[in-house]
């Protein structure tokens, strides 16, 4: 992906600080996830008959100018 041209006042390493953010929420991401499957995993009572609950990755993107 080819790098946009920066507006005045953003630091020379923007994308860099962007990128390391992204990796940074999709670690904790995983992370909550896994613990919540983990959970799944443990359950016991009247639901333990159940197959443990997975979240299942979806790749999409935002329309152009919403969101951030």
């Amino acid at each position: 992906m080819e790098r946009p041209v920066l507006p005045k006042g953003l630091p020379e390493d923007i994308e860099d600080k962007k990128d390391a953010a992204r990796a940074w929420f999709e670690s904790l991401r995983d992370t909550i996830c896994a613990s919540f499957e983990a959970l799944e995993n443990e359950v016991t009572g009247p639901m333990a008959d159940r197959e443990p609950g997975r979240f299942q990755a979806k790749d999409w993107q935002r329309e152009e100018g919403k969101g951030g």
